[in-house]
């Protein structure tokens, strides 16, 4: 594990960083509101034992329950730099909370920040495959924002047990079942 630092629109960001030599797979990770991975350290690690590559950028904490687009759209533009950082990989997305959101809005899915405000977020992060947990209430509730995502996809709340069964999926052949 080490820290690497990234760029978007000139201005440097770290990210933490797990290479897996010879990896065929690597995870996009997405935070929530606090903005540090290392709070989520035990599953990143265990991603990284499975013989994956993990990225997860840092972000400013957000001390607002609804942030500006402005806000969401930097850690969108930071998470498609880390995912270029990796994109020779064949990429899956894994989003907590507000970095779920995010994710599904970066895979195609439409994102609001306000009834009838959507947010620009371009699809142009090919991710194969995504797992949310804890996405914020209301987001997912909405069938709206699935109309443009044709990416596999699981989620469901953010307990570990739960986790680790969404994540098995990403490393399990095409034709497994959950379980």
């Amino acid at each position: 594990m080490t820290t690497i630092s990234l760029t978007h629109d000139s201005s440097s960001f770290n990210a933490l960083y797990f290479n897996a030599e010879g990896a065929s797979r690597a995870i996009l990770f997405a935070v929530g509101s606090g903005g540090n991975p290392e709070r989520h350290l035990p599953l990143l690690q265990h991603l990284h034992e499975r013989g994956m590559t993990v990225i997860a950028p840092y972000f400013e904490r957000l001390v607002t329950s609804g942030p500006d687009a402005g806000m969401l759209l930097d850690r969108a533009a930071r998470l498609r730099a880390a995912f270029r950082h990796v994109h020779k990989l064949q990429v899956a997305g894994i989003g907590h909370s507000i970095g779920a959101t995010l994710l599904l809005a970066m895979a195609g899915g439409n994102m609001f920040t306000a009834p009838g405000a959507p947010l620009p977020v371009v699809p142009d992060t090919p991710m194969d495959k995504l797992v949310l947990f804890a996405p914020p209430r209301g987001i997912l509730m909405r069938p709206e924002h699935w109309i443009r995502s044709s990416v596999p996809c699981r989620y469901g709340p953010g307990n570990w047990t739960l986790l680790r069964r969404l994540c098995s999926w990403l490393y399990c052949s095409e034709g497994c079942r959950d379980g």
